[in-house]
């Protein structure tokens, strides 16, 4: 096989590493000590194999690095596969839990194909039929003033009613946007499975019309691999609903379910309570590229509301990136089957001010009591260490109330480093206190008049009163500074992504030349398996350690859209969901039909 086309972004000298990468039109690379030519970048960076396509065309499985040699085994042709065109509108994110590290969040997807199999179906239709039938003598309302009979009774007339509904079996060759069929009626009469010829059935000729039997047909069968639970009372499955079909296009299929479901994501909480996450849905499709792949539409971003007042939603990074498709790999690394993958992700922020006012405002207080000490003499030691205890138990009950909300980890937060700050600052008072205690006894010993002792006495209040000074200009300004600084703590979404390794675009980094391309998302969690899988298209190194992994974000200069194209809306709607030849249906439909389909018996 050919190799590969790699998308890279060389570095320029002076670029400094994590700086966000960005096409150029001329990417160069350092090679043997010289920069090289390597090639021209296209305008946007694009995964290999797609180009401006939605959808991968085809790839390569079970392929490496063997012998320095870059090795591909099966090809896969995915030119037939369908196209499921996706939308994931999150409505309310209810909760997020720190301890049990999970969210609830209310949203709706919807998902729209169009199935070649589908161009017709076997059904039932319920009709609506206006009759006139014979009717039977009725009475006259007055006696002596019929029109007919000697009696007074009137003659036999003609009532006008509306019959039964009538139920009809027949094949769906054509069903319109507005909700007219092209029916053909299967003859009751005829054993042989003739059937009558075809007629326009408007959508108030009929009340009832029995959808295609879904499990006959396409369907995009798909899990969410960190799903954990779906709120009970909630539908379990969704709606299908046919949209139109015709016999040469297939049928347009429109699958819409609501989800009240909870999920698992590990949060990363190093800067707590000053963090940001990511929260994600992860939507995997149950079968290969080559049967479908989900393809976005080219719609902004949506927000969803979000219950209490803990968590917030960061708007711009939502507006650019909502759902994101990982884009696939041309060149597949493993054997078995390659997978549509699709994420959905909440940007959002938590708001610190809970913490900020419940927790370091009274971490803070309970040392400024703390700072009283210096108001007990040294002699009186022990009523000076009784009340660093005393604060000293307040501060580790705060560190106790943050363990109970957050879970484990092996990491320190921002919290436990203001809190370890706090409780070294009163060791640091309680050692001072014993130091200056333990210095009044011994050096008292040596003194013989009481005058030595009280001059002994006086200088060591005085150290003490200047070394308190000193403590208490270091806690105020450290935490005025803390103060002032607090709302900028936050970090940067790059440096979120790259906690989290988001896969929104994540690129590959030779040390060794500083050259730059996209990642293999297959490999992407293990950089220690990457170097039996790819070399560098630069300089080709391949040794353990040489490279280095780099997650961008919406924000990042070059990746202001995905990676993967996504489909026009507007040409989604003219071409796909509304097509103008299927607005409604016409006689001379049902004329032309009959003209070019005869009515023996149809195999469907």
């Amino acid at each position: 096989h050919h190799s590969p086309t790699t998308y890279a972004i060389s570095m320029e000298t002076g670029m400094r590493h994590g700086q966000c990468g960005q096409c150029v039109d001329a990417a160069q690379s350092r090679k043997d000590g010289c920069l090289t030519k390597v090639q021209d970048e296209p305008k946007r960076l694009r995964p290999a194999g797609y180009g401006e396509e939605v959808v991968l065309k085809k790839y390569w499985r079970e392929c490496g690095i063997k012998d320095g040699r870059e090795t591909c085994g099966e090809e896969v042709d995915c030119s037939q596969a369908i196209q499921v065109i996706l939308e994931i509108n999150p409505h309310e994110l209810k909760k997020v839990e720190d301890q049990s590290e999970q969210f609830e969040l209310v949203f709706v997807m919807k998902m729209y194909w169009q199935d070649p199999k589908l161009h017709s179906f076997w059904t039932k239709v319920v009709l609506r039929k206006n009759q006139k039938v014979e009717g039977k003598e009725a009475p006259a309302e007055d006696a002596g003033h019929g029109d007919g009979g000697e009696d007074g009774s009137s003659k036999d007339s003609l009532q006008a009613f509306e019959a039964p509904l009538q139920e009809v079996e027949g094949v769906v060759r054509r069903k319109y946007l507005n909700g007219d069929l092209l029916f053909v009626e299967k003859d009751g009469k005829d054993e042989d499975g003739r059937f009558k010829p075809a007629r326009i059935l408007k959508k108030e000729d009929y009340a009832y019309l029995k959808e295609p039997e879904w499990e006959h047909y396409f369907f995009p069968n798909y899990t969410f691999s960190n799903l954990v639970s779906l709120l009970e009372g909630i539908e379990e499955k969704g709606k299908a609903r046919l949209v139109w079909c015709n016999e040469d296009r297939g049928g347009f299929v429109e699958f819409t379910r609501r989800y009240d479901a909870t999920f698992q994501e590990r949060l990363e909480l190093r800067r707590f309570p000053i963090d940001k996450q990511v929260l994600q849905i992860k939507l995997t499709a149950e079968a290969d590229l080559k049967d479908f792949q989900f393809v976005l539409l080219d719609d902004k971003g949506r927000c969803p509301e979000v219950s209490g007042e803990e968590w917030e939603v960061e708007k711009d990074m939502q507006d650019k990136c909502t759902t994101y498709i990982r884009y696939a790999d041309e060149k597949y690394p493993f054997k078995n089957n390659q997978r549509s993958l699709v994420k959905t992700v909440l940007h959002i922020q938590r708001k610190s001010d809970y913490y900020f006012h419940n927790v370091m405002i009274n971490i803070f207080l309970v040392n400024v009591i703390a700072l009283f000490a210096f108001s007990v003499p040294i002699p009186d030691v022990g009523d000076r260490l009784g009340l660093l205890s005393g604060t000293l138990v307040a501060v580790t009950a705060y560190q106790s109330v943050i363990n109970s909300v957050i879970p484990r980890k092996p990491h320190l937060t921002q919290c436990d480093k203001y809190v370890i700050f706090a409780v070294v600052f009163q060791v640091a008072l309680g050692c001072e206190t014993t130091v200056l205690a333990f210095c009044t006894q011994f050096l008292e010993k040596s003194l013989e008049t009481q005058e030595e002792i009280d001059d002994l006495a006086a200088l060591i209040a005085t150290i003490d009163h200047i070394i308190g000074a000193c403590f208490a200009g270091i806690w105020v300004i450290s935490n005025a500074t803390i103060l002032t600084l607090f709302n900028r703590m936050y970090e940067n979404w790059k440096a979120v992504y790259d906690s989290n390794k988001e896969p929104f675009a994540p690129m590959q980094e030779c040390i060794t030349c500083r050259g730059r391309w996209l990642c293999k998302q297959a490999t992407i969690k293990s950089l220690e398996n990457d170097k039996k899988l790819w070399r560098c298209p630069f300089c080709n190194e391949n040794r353990s350690g040489r490279f280095r992994q780099h997650y961008y974000t919406p924000q990042c200069k070059g990746f202001d859209k995905p990676l993967v194209p996504r489909l026009d809306r507007k040409k989604f709607e003219d071409e796909m969901q509304r097509p103008k030849e299927m607005n409604q249906g016409e006689p001379n439909h049902a004329e032309e039909f009959n003209k070019r389909f005869s009515s023996e018996p149809v195999v469907e």
